[in-house]
C-alpha cells in the first residue's frame, strides 16, 4: 500500500491498517493519514515514508474530499521515500513522481 492519502474528519479506529501473522511482504510507504497506522494480529510490514496524524491544513480542502497537497504542505512534499522502479510512478492525477517523491496521493506541481 503506497501513496495514499487517508482523511476522516471523525476519529476512526485507523486510517490503515494490516493485519493476519500470515501476510508476508506487505509495503506501507509514503501515505498521508490523519489518523494511525496499525498493526494487528502480529501482522508485520514494512513501514517508510508514512505521515500519521497529519492535518486536513495538508491539503487544498481536505473537509471537502480535495486531497490535492496544499503549497503550504511541508510536512509532506518531498517526504516520501524512493519505492522500486515502476512501483506508483504517477500520481492520481497521472504526473510523474519525481526523484523526492511527495507523501500522499498527491505530487505537488
Amino acid at each position: 500500500m503506497v501513496h495514499n492519502s487517508v482523511v476522516s474528519t471523525q476519529a476512526p479506529f485507523s486510517s490503515i491498517e494490516w493485519r493476519f501473522a500470515t501476510s508476508r511482504s506487505l509495503e506501507i510507504a509514503n501515505n498521508v493519514c490523519t489518523h494511525a497506522l496499525m498493526e494487528r494480529n502480529e501482522a508485520s510490514a514494512s513501514l517508510a515514508g508514512n505521515l500519521e496524524g497529519g492535518s486536513l491544513d495538508l491539503f487544498a480542502d481536505g473537509a471537502r474530499g480535495d486531497l490535492h497537497l496544499a503549497a503550504t504542505a511541508a510536512a509532506a512534499i518531498d517526504q516520501g521515500v524512493a519505492l522500486s522502479e515502476g512501483v506508483c510512478p504517477t500520481d492520481v492525477d497521472g504526473d510523474s513522481r519525481d526523484a523526492r517523491p511527495d507523501v500522499g496521493a498527491d505530487e505537488r506541481r
